[in-house]
């Protein structure tokens, strides 16, 4: 199990005004695998992304380039010139995934023979959809139909699972697992809960039977996992991903007691 940190788990404004290749050695520091490069947080239109490539490979990290753009445009369409060009950016960092949102996906009138020749281009590059906060991208209805009909049609690709998302689109997290756990590649960690007002994201608990384990535990083959959450110091970064580490381990020497 790979442990992610994306950019957004720093203050957001520091991480725009200092630039993401700052931050990247502390995502090391901590012992995290790898980073998620998020694209909404260049300061301009046209980041300096060969610095951010040299700062990933001289850490080693693996690497997601996550955009906040839709596959499919409104009309069901492929949002192709977007994602062109959010894959061009990932080429140019090396990144072995990059995340998007589903947008307005139609089982009858998006074209998926049209997405397989794209992503046949790409064959470095694993497409990964996330569970956003909008109706078209964040319900499990909508979601199952297009990995569904993806697989059917052997289109290589696989969903980020957020685990804090489904509240924002009044979804039930345990008939999300039971429908989209087998396309789930990579999990984005979070706590929310309801304010006077509105929804907050906070950090996990650090807690062997919270929430949050429970339901990893019910996703079997993921390969990523990810603290998009904020963290206020490298020492706490490391807190969570020794005890993320301390966790699975727990789970696989479960797993082998309950094998024999």
């Amino acid at each position: 199990m790979n442990t992610i940190v994306p950019l957004n788990a720093f203050d957001v404004k520091e991480v725009i005004e200092k630039g993401q290749d700052k931050f990247i050695s502390s995502i090391f520091n901590a012992g995290a695998q790898g980073v998620e490069i998020r694209r909404e947080l260049f300061a301009t239109h046209s980041p300096n992304l060969t610095l951010i490539k040299e700062k990933l490979t001289k850490y080693s990290l693996l690497t997601v380039y996550s955009a906040p753009i839709p596959l499919w445009k409104k009309d069901f369409s492929f949002n192709i010139e977007e994602v062109q060009k959010v894959f061009a950016e990932a080429e140019i960092i090396n990144a072995s995934w990059v995340k998007l949102s589903l947008g307005h996906f139609d089982r009858k009138n998006s074209n998926l023979t049209e997405l397989k020749s794209f992503l046949e281009k790409y064959d470095a590059i694993t497409l990964l959809i996330e569970n956003d906060q909008t109706v078209e991208g964040g319900k499990i209805e909508h979601l199952a139909s297009f990995f569904e009909s993806a697989y059917t049609n052997e289109i290589p690709l696989g969903m980020t699972f957020d685990i804090g998302n489904w509240k924002f689109v009044s979804e039930e997290i345990e008939i999300a697992i039971q429908k989209l756990a087998r396309f789930v590649q990579y999990i984005h960690l979070k706590h929310v809960e309801e304010g006077e007002t509105n929804l907050i994201t906070l950090p996990i608990p650090l807690e062997m039977n919270a929430n949050w384990m429970k339901i990893v535990k019910q996703i079997p083959n993921y390969q990523m996992i990810g603290l998009e959450f904020q963290v206020k110091s490298e020492k706490i970064l490391e807190n969570y991903i020794q005890f993320l580490q301390f966790s699975h381990t727990a789970k696989e020497r479960f797993k082998c007691k309950s094998l024999k």
